[in-house]
């Protein structure tokens, strides 16, 4: 979903209060607390036209974005190719600067350098496309219009809806998480490492979401790509199956039908007879841990265990494909 707040009239011109107002009301943009409605990235696609200047008039809103954890994402700046060319808020603490690239992968001649005049960092700190960008245009009678466009205001979007892509596919990731793994993962645009020119270089939301750590939603220690379900913290690899209750417990891809008929000793105690059931028929291979293998009998549909190598009073464990429970037989009993 997407909300927009205009903080320029038709003319392009704007007042600081304006701005200040919009940063504000997207902490809360039905003014009740009580709906969940903030956005969780804002993009914004301006800057104080001040070249190689740390202006900090909107830190305070930006750190209170920050604070409820909204990625804040600007423009670099359309001030180049000369260096120390960076504008605020876009070199500012707490938001991510996006400088332009072109179809060829080459930083745009128009797009801002570093490093920034507000702490002297790489600036900025990533890229994106941003030059002959292909976007709707102004409709006039309802036909479809589209243009080529130019600025690090084309940049900025494609970082900000990468990092909406993110939320997406790992809702409980934090706003540093994200940045880190975007920084983290840019490929170079032209000499390797970061520099004043492409930041760290251009973005790549795949390589980015791979590079998120996981997420452990239940707290169970197992997050996500790990766990079977990270929506139950009594499910996860390594929990305890619990028998025909219709739920995989340890994550192994099977519910555990074993089902133990019965398991009794001879009088004398010497042997074991054992009858087991599995959903799974023939295919369920069960044995008895540390005594031996159960015999599928196919006209029945189930297992047989007669033999020795079973302990008297000792429980004992079925272990099949599905998982394994623990098994008590009944004692013999003394002849008479």
């Amino acid at each position: 979903r997407w909300i927009a707040a205009k903080i320029f009239n038709d003319a392009g011109d704007t007042t600081e209060s304006a701005i200040h107002r919009a940063l504000q009301w997207v902490l809360d943009p039905d003014g009740n607390p009580a709906t969940d409605d903030a956005p969780d990235v804002v993009n914004n696609s301006w800057d104080i036209s001040t070249e190689d200047t740390c202006n900090s008039l909107f830190q305070a809103d930006l750190d209170a974005l920050r604070a409820a954890d909204i990625a804040v994402v600007f423009s670099a700046g359309n001030y180049g190719p000369m260096s120390s060319t960076s504008v605020s808020p876009a070199n500012a603490g707490n938001v991510l600067s996006v400088g332009a690239v072109d179809d060829q992968r080459q930083v745009a001649l128009f797009s801002s350098r570093g490093p920034s005049a507000c702490d002297g960092s790489i600036f900025p700190q990533v890229v994106a496309p941003g030059e002959g960008v292909l976007t709707t245009d102004l409709s006039f009678g309802g036909t479809p219009s589209y243009t080529l466009v130019a600025g690090t205001s084309f940049s900025a979007p494609h970082v900000a809806g990468a990092m909406a892509l993110l939320r997406s596919a790992a809702p409980l990731v934090s706003v540093e998480q994200m940045e880190t793994a975007l920084t983290g993962t840019a490929r170079d645009v032209a000499a390797a490492g970061p520099d004043n020119d492409s930041g760290r270089g251009i973005i790549s939301a795949l390589a980015a979401l791979d590079a998120l750590p996981p997420i452990d939603v239940d707290g169970d220690g197992f997050g996500e790509g790990r766990d079977c379900n990270d929506h139950d913290a009594a499910v996860h690899p390594g929990a305890i199956e619990r028998p025909r209750d219709g739920i995989d417990q340890d994550c192994n891809g099977y519910d555990l039908s074993l089902n133990v008929h019965y398991a009794v000793y001879s009088h004398d105690g010497g042997s074991l007879r054992m009858r087991v059931t599995s959903a799974l028929g023939a295919a369920a291979q069960p044995e008895i841990v540390d005594v031996g293998p159960l015999t599928y009998r196919a006209v029945y549909g189930d297992w047989i265990y007669e033999g020795s190598g079973a302990t008297p009073a000792s429980p004992l464990t079925v272990r099949g494909i599905e998982g394994e429970l623990q098994v008590r037989p009944r004692m013999p009993t003394r002849r008479r």
